[in-house]
């Protein structure tokens, strides 16, 4: 294959899998900033009902279209959306209100450790020494950039009773990761993210039961509560499916850690955070974790 048509086709599906964890950066900042404004659970409603809304007046006739064909994949559907959608999000709020943020973030930087494993199980794919290094590498990254560059604050730590729920919301995330591999190809996106959605919308709806819905609206909510609504909740999830489809979920995983380098970047630059050394050791790992783990074999 010429190197003229190579970055043509092959570039895309990185910059997809780098998109996606931006804008889920950029969650952390809008949650933090929205905090003492919008509980956890109404802002979880929310961005799902939000992204339902905007999905349904975009694919509204492909979603009728393709009816029989999601019903088909009805198991598969109900799997992505009561995995990645309602139950990560769900858990993982309900971790933070049990344990630290730096415990729940340094679980989650192992998410690229529970891709592998649940890949491993579910289609036989093999992590070999290269991809394992580069796994290694952006957990480690990840673990710079929450711990502040600090090795010693990783000893001051206390495991908390939130850690468990924790370790299995990232389980969820992993399977959904793994379980978009099977998206089928004659369902169009659009509509197909729609249908994942509704079981986790109807998920984080039924924990919503019985509180009452409280949400004091102003210039600067509307605008975070837009931002969560379009780009982490809608744009991300169609860019990572794609992301997951062309590349794998191995790869995926590693692209995950740049989550939180992202969110300490966009710290630094909206909420005038200091900048340190760490954040560019811990971007700079995380890049070469990504690169090991996607690079494709010599002669592909």
């Amino acid at each position: 294959m010429s190197s003229a048509v190579r970055p043509s086709r092959y570039i895309w599906p990185y910059l997809l899998l780098a998109f996606a964890p931006l804008t889920w950066g950029g969650n952390l900042v809008v949650g933090r900033a929205l905090a003492g404004a919008v509980d956890p659970t109404t802002l979880n409603v929310v961005r799902w009902t939000g992204a339902a809304l905007i999905l349904a007046a975009l694919s509204g006739p492909g979603f009728w279209r393709h009816r029989r064909a999601l019903w088909r994949e009805r198991r598969l559907v109900a799997g992505l959306g009561l995995s990645g959608i309602g139950g990560f999000h769900l858990l993982q709020y309900t971790a933070l209100a049990h344990t630290t943020v730096v415990n729940v973030a340094l679980i989650t930087a192992t998410t690229p450790l529970y891709v592998a494993l649940i890949a491993r199980v579910l289609s036989g794919d093999r992590l070999d020494a290269r991809r394992a290094l580069g796994v290694a590498l952006s957990i480690i990254g990840a673990v710079v950039v929450v711990s502040r560059g600090d090795p010693t604050a990783l000893a001051r730590l206390e495991v908390r009773g939130g850690d468990l729920v924790q370790c299995v919301a990232v389980t969820l995330w992993a399977l959904y990761t793994v379980l978009l591999r099977w998206r089928p190809a004659d369902i169009p996106a659009l509509p197909f993210l729609l249908a994942t959605l509704l079981p986790g919308l109807l998920l984080s709806l039924a924990t919503y039961a019985g509180r009452d819905f409280h949400l004091e609206m102003s210039a600067d909510i509307a605008l975070g509560l837009s931002y969560l609504v379009l780009f982490p909740s809608t744009l991300a999830y169609l860019a990572w499916g794609a992301g997951v489809r062309a590349l794998g979920p191995q790869a995926a995983g590693a692209f995950s850690n740049l989550v939180p380098v992202y969110g300490a970047l966009l710290a630094v630059l909206l909420l005038g955070e200091p900048f340190r050394a760490y954040h560019l050791t811990a971007a700079a790992l995380v890049a070469l974790g990504i690169g090991l783990v996607s690079r494709e074999p010599r002669g592909a």
